[in-house]
């Protein structure tokens, strides 16, 4: 490995563990790491480590590998550990930089642009929330982007086609088995109609066979696991992919217009993927064409396709951030050449309205800053102030770059700008995210030794962060059709809020003793947030037997 390359992979992992790492514990587990956590809990709890289980019930519509790399995790630092769960997930998220970086200077052999390229990534919004967030989304993409580092080789004859063949199965393979073949449409294909466009495979040549070998690796890693589950479920996999299959065509459906706003999932870098994005401003200046055709045209493919499928949701997007982000950095990387020499009118105007817009931000969150604690905001005051005041320096660096027509003084200031919120941001937004003062979560029961060995219910099906935050499972019970689950032991029964002297009623009419217990809430929001919902405020009731208990 090259000094260069020892250089940029550590600036890489340094704003990376800074935007990943910094402060993993300040927000709350959202629905999708609930259910990753959950799972993982339970496999090591149950032991259904190639059945997995949600909440007790089968949960085979996700591949397990990412479920698998949280259940070791969670076995090493244990459960309660938030920060330590998050980590692989930031991982792997690294890891994307270190193999997008790898595809850059491959293709390129320009070191600079790879670093650029990393750098965007790791700084652009929607790659450092989901790998702050231990979900299953970052972990197929990266994957393959490992693949696709290989591939590209393959398919341009360079390199010893065997080897890549048999890499490139591998990550295939380890993809497949994070979820499914999603990262294949959303990522992979995109990545080959657009080498068509730029190279029409010209370099694939007597290759075939080089491509077999890999798609027969990939077959045998990631197929063996949806095999072992059809024929250890009677076929309830086919049932269940089917149902997956019809969910992106009638679930959460969106009009084909929905991801037109893709570049400002990018955050600090929008306007700058805006620009990038402007081809006929910059093919005549690239340099490598071929490559910066590739890379628009994969963008642009991974739209389309993402758009034509009905089911649409913002975090399905992030396969796109991976080419846009080298796209942005073939523009940073054209203004690093020629700053000090813009002679068009077209280029002076893109590159100062981008210019602004940063110092706006640099100047304008300061402002808002002082105004805030001059109507009283007094939360974290050292971290408000040392956001605020590196803010503003970093719109001096970025004006006295601009000055100065020097674009390491401004790439830098831009990339400090989310290494300052990652740092000093971060604590002030979570405040935002705050449980109403008073407010007994769920997780409060883990620890609660009244409860130690009683099993949990709920008359009503419950969200599975609840589920998360209590410890164990909480099965339904439906009081009104069902017999009571355990006849002969107490248990505590969750209900909703404006429920609970309906079901104390009905419970009683049929022969069981009730006792209020306590009220728990798993919302993340303050009552006067219009994001609080009443519905996630459950009452625990514990359910006697007939016979006298000794809880009473």
């Amino acid at each position: 490995m090259g000094r260069h390359r020892v250089r940029h992979y550590s600036i890489l992992l340094l704003v990376g563990c800074i935007t990943l790492f910094s402060h993993l514990e300040t927000f709350f587990v959202n629905i999708m790491e609930a259910r990753n956590f959950t799972t993982a809990r339970e496999m090591v709890r149950f032991g259904n480590w190639l059945l997995p289980t949600l909440n007790l019930a089968p949960r085979l519509k996700k591949f397990p590998l990412p479920t698998w790399i949280t259940a070791l995790d969670g076995v090493i630092f244990g459960f309660d550990n938030l920060t330590a769960l998050r980590f692989p997930a930031g991982i792997a998220t690294l890891l994307l930089a270190f193999f997008t970086y790898r595809f850059v200077e491959n293709e390129t052999r320009n070191a600079r642009l790879a670093l650029i390229s990393g750098l965007v990534l790791l700084t652009s919004f929607y790659v450092v929330y989901m790998g702050r967030t231990n979900t299953w989304d970052i972990y197929c993409h990266v994957f393959t982007m490992a693949a696709i580092v290989h591939i590209f080789p393959l398919l341009r004859g360079r390199g010893r086609r065997c080897k890549n063949a048999y890499v490139s199965g591998v990550f295939l393979g380890l993809s497949f088995l994070s979820k499914g073949p999603i990262s294949f449409y959303a990522l992979l294909l995109p990545f080959l109609l657009a080498y068509g466009f730029s190279f029409q495979y010209s370099g694939l040549g007597k290759g075939w066979t080089a491509v077999a070998r890999m798609l027969i690796t990939a077959l045998v890693i990631g197929a063996w696991w949806p095999i072992y589950v059809y024929f250890a479920t009677s076929g309830q996999a086919l049932y269940i992919a089917g149902k997956e299959a019809a969910n992106w065509l009638h679930y959460n459906t969106r009009p084909i217009w929905y991801y037109w706003s893709f570049p400002v999932q990018s955050g600090i870098w929008t306007f700058v993927s805006v620009s990038a994005g402007l081809y006929a401003c910059i093919k005549k200046r690239a340099e490598n064409r071929n490559y910066h055709r590739l890379i628009l045209f994969w963008t642009v493919f991974s739209v389309v396709l993402l758009s034509v499928i009905p089911e649409k949701k913002p975090r399905y997007l992030l396969p796109v951030l991976m080419p846009m982000a080298m796209l942005s950095a073939t523009y940073i990387e054209y203004l690093f050449k020629h700053i000090g020499n813009l002679k068009a009118k077209w280029d002076k105007t893109l590159f100062k309205a981008n210019v602004v817009i940063f110092l706006i931000l640099c100047f304008g969150i300061p402002i808002a800053a002082m105004v805030m604690i001059f109507q009283g905001f007094s939360a974290h005051p050292i971290y408000v102030s040392l956001f605020s005041v590196l803010m503003a320096a970093t719109g001096v660096l970025i004006s006295v770059g601009w000055k100065r027509k020097n674009m390491n003084w401004i790439f830098g200031g831009i990339l400090f700008i989310m290494l300052n919120l990652s740092l000093f941001g971060l604590p002030i937004l979570g405040i935002f995210y705050q449980p109403e003062p008073g407010t007994v979560s769920f997780a409060a029961l883990q620890s609660d030794p009244k409860v130690k060995g009683i099993n949990f219910y709920a008359s009503q099906p419950i969200r599975i962060e609840a589920v998360w935050d209590s410890g164990r499972p909480i099965a339904t019970w439906r009081v009104l059709t069902e017999e009571k689950p355990e006849p002969g032991k107490p248990i505590l029964l969750f209900t909703p809020l404006r429920e609970t002297h309906s079901y104390q009623r009905l419970l009683l009419a049929a022969g069981y003793r009730t006792a209020y217990y306590g009220r728990y809430d798993y919302n993340h929001y303050p009552a006067q947030s219009r994001r609080y919902r009443q519905k996630l405020v459950r009452d625990a009731l514990w359910v006697f037997p007939l016979q006298k208990s000794s809880l009473e």
